[in-house]
Formats: C-alpha cells, structure tokens, sequence
C-alpha cells in the first residue's frame, strides 16, 4: 500500500523497492497479490498521477521477479502506464469480461494476460 500522507507524496528507489519485495514474498504464499494505493479519491491530478506512476514502478518490479500469468489494472490512465513501462507494443484483445471490461494479450509469449477497467466515474455501470 502506497501512502500518499498530508504533503504530497514522494517515494525514493529503496522504498519503491522494499514495497516491490513485500509483493515477492507475497507470491510465496498467495496465489494472488493486490497492488493498492491505500487512499481515497484523491482529487488532485498531479498527486493521482504520480501515485499510479508509483504503483506502475512496483508492479513492474515484481513482474520481473514473480511468475505471474493474469494482471489486472483498474483505471485506464494507470493501464495505459503499465503497459508503456512493461514496454509492450502491441495488444490483442481476447474477449470482453463485461463492457469496457476487457482482457488483453501482449504480442510477447511470456507477459501476463492483462484485464483492464476503466476506473470508478459516476454513471459507469459498474461502478454501483
């Protein structure tokens, strides 16, 4: 969990790491790991940006060091993130969960198949 605090946020490469490590050894004993920031809505742009870039840098650790075949993102803003750090090019589309719920493949054999949803915005039907 990222904490944002009063003053903004601001999270150096040891913290980054130490939060990507927790993940690891979370594999070692959960099939499954939520990667979260630990806040409400935060309504600032510049802060909500910054904490999914965060959260992005730490998936992407731990996808380098834990097999992991499904990933999951919520938000198209911190998805669109994630697939430029992790690099990917191209994505195809598998099938569609539920609208705007969709799960994708990368053109690499060996990446997780992502499943993307557009955050929470009023009168999004899923978001009831």
């Amino acid at each position: 969990m990222i904490d944002s605090g009063n003053k903004g946020i601001s999270l150096g490469p040891a913290m980054l790491e130490a939060k990507a490590r927790e993940a690891i050894i979370a594999f070692e004993t959960h099939s499954r790991v939520v990667l979260a920031v630990g806040r409400p809505l935060i309504r600032r742009p510049i802060v909500a940006r910054r904490l999914a870039q965060y959260l992005v840098k730490i998936a992407v650790r731990v996808l380098e060091r834990a097999e992991v075949d499904s990933l999951y993102a919520e938000g198209g803003a911190t998805a669109a993130e994630l697939v430029r750090r992790l690099g990917w090019r191209r994505l195809s589309v598998l099938k569609e969960l539920a609208p705007g719920v969709t799960a994708l493949a990368s053109a690499d054999r060996h990446s997780p198949v992502l499943t993307i949803k557009p955050g929470s915005y009023p009168g999004w039907p899923l978001s009831r």
